[in-house]
C-alpha cells in the first residue's frame, strides 16, 4: 500500500485505526484492509442505505444559521443522521434510549407530554403509538419541525404528535403538561432563567420534567480546551454547572429527584453508532454533497467526543412540580 502521512505508526497492525483514520482513508480512497487491524469485535450490520431522496428545503431563510453562517440543518444532514442514529432521529440514542429516559413519567393514555427537543418526531410518534397518550413535539430547527409534521401526517399522528416550530429564547407555553421532556438542547439557550420559568408554567401540579444536558461538573472545568470547542459548535453553548441548573429547578418550585452522571452512556451510544455508520460507508457510494456531510457530522460528534474528555457531562435530571 502506497505511504500515507496521516497514517500513524503502528496503527491498523500493533493497535486499532482511529476513527478519523478509517474515515479519511474512506474519503480518498485507500483500503486499509490489507492492515488487518487488532480492534476487538466486527461491527454490526451497516445501516440502511442512503437511498432516500432528499426532503425538500424549507423556504430561503427559514432555517437557523450556525457560527459560519451556513444552515444548521439541510435535506443531506438529515439523511446522514437518520443514518448514524436511526430513522426518526437526529442525535444518539434512537428508540430504545429515549424511551428508557421516559419511563419514569409513568406514560398512559390520560398524560399529555411535550418534547422540547422533537427533531423528527421520533420521541413523540413512538409515546403516541405505545402509550396512546396525547404528545406535542416542540422543535427549535424549522426545517426539522417541517419534516416532523409531515412525518406525523403521513404516519396518522397528526392529533396524537403533531411537531411544531418554536423559538426557545422566547419560548411561553400556554397548555399546561403532565410531563415535559427533552434531550440535549437546553445547552444552547441563553436566556435559561425564561426557558425554565416557562417550563415550570406548562407543567401540571405534580407534573414531571425530565431532560438530558451538557453541562458543567464545576465552575472550574471551564478550561481553554472548552472553551475552543464551544467556537466550533453549531450554535455557542451557554454551559451551566449541574448546580445552577439544580438552582434554577429548585426555584420554580421544582423538587429535582435526580441528576445522574450519564456521559460515559452518552460515549458509548456515539461509538456505537459511529462504528456502524463507518461500516456502512464502506458499502454504499455517495455523491460529494453527501459526503461533505458525512465530514461535517462525523467530525461534530468526534469533537464532542473530545470535550467530554475535557471535562463535558451530559447529565439527566428528573423533577416533579410541587
Amino acid at each position: 500500500m502506497t505511504y500515507v502521512s496521516w497514517l500513524q505508526p503502528g496503527e491498523g497492525v500493533s493497535r486499532p485505526l482511529r476513527l478519523k483514520t478509517r474515515l479519511r482513508a474512506w474519503w480518498e480512497g485507500y483500503d486499509l484492509s490489507v492492515l488487518k487491524p487488532l480492534a476487538g469485535n466486527e461491527a454490526a450490520a451497516a445501516a440502511e442505505a442512503m437511498a432516500t431522496p432528499p426532503a425538500p428545503l424549507p423556504p430561503a431563510g427559514a432555517e437557523q444559521l450556525d457560527q459560519n453562517g451556513r444552515p444548521i440543518w439541510t435535506a443531506n444532514r438529515v439523511k446522514v443522521a437518520e443514518t448514524l442514529w436511526g430513522e426518526d432521529f437526529t442525535s444518539p440514542g434512537g428508540v430504545e434510549h429515549t424511551t428508557y429516559l421516559v419511563k419514569p413519567f409513568g406514560i398512559n393514555s390520560s398524560m399529555s407530554i411535550l418534547d422540547m427537543a422533537a427533531g423528527l418526531g421520533g420521541v413523540a410518534r413512538t409515546i403516541a403509538k405505545e402509550y396512546k397518550a396525547w404528545v406535542t413535539g416542540m422543535e427549535a430547527s424549522p426545517l426539522l419541525a417541517q419534516l416532523g409534521q409531515e412525518r406525523s401526517l403521513k404516519g396518522g399522528f397528526a392529533k396524537s404528535a403533531p411537531v411544531e416550530a418554536y423559538n426557545p429564547e422566547q419560548i411561553n407555553l400556554t397548555r399546561r403538561y403532565d410531563g415535559i421532556f427533552a434531550k440535549e438542547a437546553f445547552f444552547t439557550v441563553q436566556n435559561k432563567e425564561g426557558l425554565f420559568d416557562s417550563i415550570a408554567k406548562g407543567l401540571k401540579d405534580g407534573g414531571q420534567l425530565v431532560f438530558t444536558d451538557y453541562c458543567l461538573a464545576h465552575k472550574s472545568d471551564m478550561t481553554p480546551t472548552l472553551a475552543g470547542w464551544i467556537k466550533k459548535e453549531p450554535i455557542p453553548p451557554t454551559l451551566w454547572t449541574v448546580e445552577q441548573v439544580i438552582t434554577a429547578l429548585r426555584k420554580r418550585k421544582l423538587d429535582v429527584r435526580t441528576n445522574e452522571d450519564i456521559t460515559q452512556v452518552q460515549k458509548q451510544l456515539i461509538l456505537r453508532s459511529l462504528g456502524h455508520f463507518l461500516q456502512h460507508l464502506n458499502t454504499h457510494a455517495l455523491d460529494a454533497q453527501t459526503k461533505m456531510a458525512v465530514l461535517d457530522e462525523v467530525e461534530l460528534w468526534a469533537r464532542r467526543m473530545k470535550a467530554f474528555d475535557d471535562g463535558l457531562k451530559v447529565y439527566r435530571f428528573y423533577c416533579m412540580k410541587h
